[in-house]
């Protein structure tokens, strides 16, 4: 008999010039022993490689549309991506 299919875990990190701290993060979540995850960058217009970076993982990438955007705007923008699955915050 088939085992239920596990539910999809939405983790969400949000950045701004964090080529320092990305790869790192992106590589805990890909070695999490759970595997229904799905990890979304949402970026504040980086300067540095931080898309870059990103991009070599399998992540959703979003760009917040506002330069100026307060933290709570960028907060809901997050939950907006998550639906109804689980979602965590890293950052």
């Amino acid at each position: 008999m088939d085992s239920p299919k596990q539910p999809l875990v939405s983790v969400i990190v949000p950045t701004y010039n964090s080529q320092k701290t990305i790869k790192q993060c992106l590589q805990s979540i890909k070695n999490q022993t759970y595997k229904e995850i799905e990890t979304i960058v949402i970026d504040r217009h980086s300067k540095d490689q931080t898309i870059q970076i990103a991009k070599k993982y399998k992540t959703k990438l979003l760009y917040v549309t506002e330069e100026r955007s307060t933290l709570l705007l960028q907060f809901l923008q997050m939950l907006r991506q998550c639906d109804e699955q689980p979602c965590m915050l890293v950052g």
